[in-house]
């Protein structure tokens, strides 16, 4: 039995932060765990307001990715929690263009050093 893939979300005051890699984002089982446990936690912490999704380390974006994205936005928006895309490859980028998921998501125009959103305040 293989152990499944995790991604540390990083709590921070009004804000949950986390980076999923491609093993997790990209495949349908580990893309709606990850899914699942943001919304979990959006649950348990009302007094978050955003999520930070640092997509940087994807070099590309699968349909069961873009789909838990979607549900996610949608189920965080329900708790009245914005999400906010940082750090986003060109090619991920391109893929938000073309399906127009650009004008539905916040995506950050930061640079792709810059991790200050990552980072534990404090």
């Amino acid at each position: 039995m293989s152990k499944r893939p995790s991604c540390e979300l990083v709590e921070h005051e009004s804000h949950l932060s986390a980076a999923p890699t491609p093993e997790i984002l990209n495949r349908r089982e580990t893309a709606a765990e990850f899914t699942s446990d943001i919304l979990e936690m959006l649950r348990r912490e009302s007094q978050l307001t955003e999520l930070f999704l640092d997509l940087s380390q994807l070099t590309w974006i699968s349909s069961a990715a873009l789909n838990e994205l979607i549900r996610l936005q949608t189920d965080a928006r329900g708790l009245g929690v914005g999400i906010r895309i940082h750090r986003i490859t060109d090619a991920v980028r391109e893929v938000f263009q073309v399906t127009r998921l650009e004008r539905s998501f916040r995506v950050d125009q930061a640079d792709k050093s810059d991790d200050s959103m990552l980072e534990p305040i404090g």
